[in-house]
């Protein structure tokens, strides 16, 4: 047997240093040199192509990490980090038969249980992803990927409160954590602690000055938790630091129309326009601000500029559809047919999307879902709960997916009226329609149209073989 060489345990060891300290660059010399000494060196190929990998080139990363499993295959490291560069590469299933095989070599990889809830969560599989994360973190309780992951999937599941409790935990970790802040603030706005997501979003932008999206959202939030007076400073100081941003413009006229000054929201609004003839956002803007004080055909032409200038932007053109049933010169029938053109060029657009439905043996009960964004303080949360009240449960599952962004004291009731509740603001409409199929839902029911917080787009996706508008 080859007697081990001392230098290179030295130059692993001062190499592994230099990489943990982030001199990637340092790191990767020294483990050219070990290479050079013996070009199959397990570490030296390994510990490389997880810097191949953290610089972009999973490709090469690859290529490397096999190379040394050629060499050493019992190392659960090494599978892991070839698990990292496939998942790079887009081979999903390969990255998750690496993270299999390094937990069959040690069932205490903490980092591979992380990885392969990640891909389940990624992969719509929600419930075992908490499984994995969970694993993880009794192996390791400060494992800080484990627990962003962990609180993502909880978030996505519609459990807020676990959610927050997790994201606490890892914020705990990383106090400075960009990504932990966002989803423990998305977190809080969705449980309406809207001070606590006020909280974090001003941490976001103290971190991140420079990010706009961070400081169009701490307006909203401010404007949301009615404290109008700081949302409106917070707007203009916006505007006036990026008097060429669009978004910036646009957003001190939501706030302005929403403090009634339409006037002003108007010039607002103009101005953004004038920056990005393109934006929809503006054009919906106006249209809601005009159909507020009853202009009605400023507020038709506003939402037909914004359905022009982004023809497959859906809330353009919901927007668009909902003002025309204001339009006393249209007739029913005019107006029918606009919505039908739209149904079915949104229904040919998602054709490939859309999920087909076979035959199957009638179930002890039917499932009814319902899909709103306005289980809440609304006319449709008041005329939806003594339906839910009536339905015979012993022949009908009432599940109910909420679109709505916040909850208020109404929401509570009508969650207590559903034997499943599902928190779907957050989720793609390819993910609400994954949700919905696997709930086997047999008669969906829309109950928002085109009004704010629809989820339309989903029903041209067929989740459920059934589907009807109420």
């Amino acid at each position: 047997m080859k007697k081990p060489d001392p230098k290179i345990a030295r130059l692993i060891q001062a190499g592994v240093q230099h990489h943990q300290a982030g001199r990637l660059e340092d790191a990767k010399a020294i483990y050219r040199e070990v290479l050079q000494r013996d070009p199959a060196h397990p570490d030296a190929l390994h510990l490389l192509g997880v810097i191949s990998n953290q610089q972009g080139n999973p490709a090469a990363a690859a290529e490397l990490i096999e190379r040394a499993i050629r060499r050493h295959s019992d190392a659960a490291s090494y599978h892991v980090n070839l698990g990292n560069a496939y998942w790079e590469l887009g081979r999903a299933d390969e990255a998750v038969r690496c993270f299999e095989r390094a937990l069959q070599l040690d069932p205490r990889a903490a980092e591979a249980w992380t990885n392969l809830g990640n891909a389940c969560q990624r992969g719509g599989q929600n419930a075992l992803a908490v499984q994995h994360f969970l694993r993880a973190l009794e192996i390791n309780p400060n494992h800080l990927s484990a627990l962003r992951g962990l609180g993502k999937t909880l978030a996505a599941q519609g459990d807020a409160a676990r959610s927050i409790e997790v994201n606490l935990r890892a914020l705990a970790l990383a106090p400075h954590d960009e990504g932990i802040l966002a989803e423990l603030a998305a977190a809080f706005y969705r449980s309406s602690r809207l001070n606590d997501a006020v909280q974090c979003m001003q941490r976001l932008v103290e971190i991140h000055p420079g990010k706009l999206d961070y400081r169009l959202q701490h307006c909203r939030f401010l404007h949301e938790a009615g404290r109008p007076a700081e949302a409106l400073a917070s707007a203009e100081a916006l505007a006036a630091a990026h008097p060429n941003e669009a978004l910036a413009q646009n957003h001190l006229g939501w706030i302005l129309g929403n403090n009634n000054r339409f006037s002003e929201a108007n010039a607002a609004f103009d101005r953004a326009i004038e920056l990005q003839p393109d934006l929809p956002q503006p054009w919906v803007n106006r249209a809601v601000a005009m159909w507020r004080i009853g202009r009605i055909p400023e507020a038709i032409e506003a939402a037909r500029h914004a359905s022009e200038a982004a023809p497959e932007n859906d809330e353009a053109r919901s927007t668009y559809l909902m003002f025309l049933n204001y339009d006393a010169a249209l007739s029913p029938e005019q107006i029918r047919d606009q919505h039908l053109a739209w149904g079915r060029a949104r229904a040919r657009g998602s054709a490939a999307r859309a999920r087909r439905h076979a035959s199957l043996p009638p179930k002890p009960r039917l499932r009814v879902g319902y899909v709103s964004g306005d289980f809440r303080m609304h006319s449709v949360g008041f005329f939806i709960e003594p339906l839910l009240q009536c339905h015979d449960r012993s022949r009908v599952e009432v599940y109910c997916y909420a679109a709505n962004a916040v909850s208020d004291p109404k929401t509570p009731r009508l969650r207590a009226l559903a034997d499943a509740w599902r928190e779907v603001h957050a989720l793609s409409d390819d993910q609400l329609r994954d949700q919905i199929a696997q709930d086997g839902i047999d008669v969906l029911v829309d109950l928002a149209g085109h009004t704010a917080e629809g989820r339309i787009p989903v029903f041209a996706l067929r989740p459920a073989p059934v589907q009807v508008s109420y």
